[in-house]
């Protein structure tokens, strides 16, 4: 039977298939082949002795954090306390269009601006926009699950920067 797998803890699997939620191990054979699963691989189980018996052909893949198959990568990027850091956002955008990735760039903690800085940072949001990216704030939650929907998706930010906090809306 065919699922995905969406939760990995101390080597227990939790795949979905069409018939529910089964808790799997790994084959031994992986192990030899030194294949490791990771949560979004579409997998073969069987069901009665909840194994994994086969993963199928990844789209794509991340290191950190362990992750196949993802179709988008919401950096969330805050613009303040942490300040805003184009390094960093560039050097995911890098990384997650290299992995085939589609990214989403969400700005967040606009409310702690002030006019001038606000200004700022829309001039940077166009900047993005004008090169092809999607730029979402933290407020448009109706845009982002519409972006969202029916995707495999990742949040990828610096620590502090609101990705809890945008997962819990």
């Amino acid at each position: 039977m065919e699922g995905i797998i969406i939760k990995n803890q101390s080597n227990d699997y939790t795949v979905r298939t069409k018939k529910g939620i089964n808790i799997c191990k790994p084959r031994g054979k992986f192990r030899l082949d030194n294949i490791t699963p990771l949560v979004g691989d579409i997998v073969d189980i069987d069901d009665i002795n909840n194994y994994i018996l086969e993963i199928k052909p990844r789209k794509n893949s991340l290191i950190r954090p362990q992750i196949a198959n993802v179709d988008i990568a919401i950096i969330v990027t805050s613009v303040k306390e942490p300040d805003f850091d184009s390094n960093l956002l560039d050097k995911l955008l890098t990384i997650i269009s290299y992995n085939n990735i589609t990214p989403v760039i969400c700005l967040t903690k606009l409310d702690l601006l002030n006019a001038e800085e606000l200004n700022k940072v829309k001039e940077i949001s166009s900047y993005y926009q004008k090169i092809g990216y999607n730029v979402v704030t933290n407020n448009d939650i109706k845009e982002i699950k519409k972006i969202i929907e029916n995707k495999i998706i990742v949040f990828a930010g610096q620590s502090g920067a609101g990705k809890s906090s945008l997962l819990n809306k």
